[in-house]
């Protein structure tokens, strides 16, 4: 039990990941209207994934057991490593924009909080996710 509970906070750490760092590389990386077509396609496969999910796991458990599924995910994992590596740790593509001024993390969590129209979105994004 310890072992899945481990792996299940391992996995829970990667996807929460990806959740931010995706629409943040989107934001730094693109401007305009690809930007746009960018942050739709990716609504887009949030919500086909999980429709398509269970399939995919159907799929896999006709060749052997449940392990499989595990095992599958693990060579898609290693599988993306290489495009990881070359989108996140390239500096090409950057859109130039006006300097900031630097701000604390915890300026920056005030400042959306303080933002009256972002906290019913806000509250549903956090809903959204079972604990």
């Amino acid at each position: 039990m310890n072992t899945l509970l481990g792996g299940r906070a391992i996995q829970a750490i990667g996807a929460g990941l990806t959740l931010v760092s995706v629409p943040a590389l989107v934001r730094d990386r693109v401007a305009g209207r690809d930007a746009a077509k960018l942050f739709s396609m990716m609504g887009f496969i949030m919500v086909l994934a999980p429709g398509i999910a269970p399939s995919v796991g159907s799929a896999i458990l006709l060749l052997g057991s449940w392990h499989y599924i595990f095992f599958a995910l693990a060579v898609y994992a290693l599988l993306l490593v290489p495009l990881l590596v070359r989108v996140l740790f390239t500096g090409s593509g950057k859109v130039s924009r006006a300097k900031s001024p630097q701000m604390s993390l915890l300026a920056r969590y005030k400042l959306v909080l303080s933002t009256k129209p972002a906290l019913p979105f806000i509250v549903w994004q956090a809903a959204s996710f079972p604990p």
